[in-house]
C-alpha cells in the first residue's frame, strides 16, 4: 500500500457505540478535517482493546451486524474508499484502533 499521510493522531481512532464513518473518526482523532482524497482505495485497521464491526455498502453496522474485526486482528479492506466505511464497537467500552489509509499498489504488467 502507498500510504496517504494523515495527522499522526489520526492513526489512532476511537470506535464508539454509535455507528460512525471512518473519515469522521479520523478527523476527530486528528482534531482537524483531513480532506481524504476520493481516490483512496485501501484501509488497514487493527483494533487494540476490543472488537469492532464495519460495513462499506451504505448499511449501518450494529454491535451484532457487519463484518467483525476482533481485537489485535489486522484487517485490510481493498477496493473501497475510506469514505464508504462505517464502524461500531461490539462491547461496552470504546475501542482504540490503529488505522492506515492509502492506495493499493497494483503489480506491474511487465515482467522483469
Amino acid at each position: 500500500m502507498q500510504d496517504y499521510k494523515i495527522a499522526i493522531a489520526g492513526h489512532a481512532i476511537a470506535v464508539t457505540n454509535t455507528a460512525t464513518a471512518l473519515t469522521s473518526l479520523i478527523d476527530t482523532a486528528a482534531s482537524a478535517a483531513q480532506s481524504l482524497p476520493s481516490s483512496l482505495d485501501e484501509v488497514i485497521i487493527q483494533p487494540e482493546d476490543g472488537d469492532i464491526r464495519f460495513t462499506c455498502d451504505g448499511t449501518t453496522p450494529t454491535a451484532s451486524l457487519g463484518e467483525l474485526v476482533m481485537q489485535n486482528e489486522k484487517k485490510t479492506i481493498v477496493g473501497i474508499s475510506p469514505k464508504n466505511i462505517t464502524l461500531i464497537r461490539t462491547g461496552g467500552s470504546n475501542v482504540t484502533c490503529n488505522v492506515r489509509v492509502g492506495w493499493r499498489i497494483h503489480p506491474s504488467m511487465d515482467s522483469a
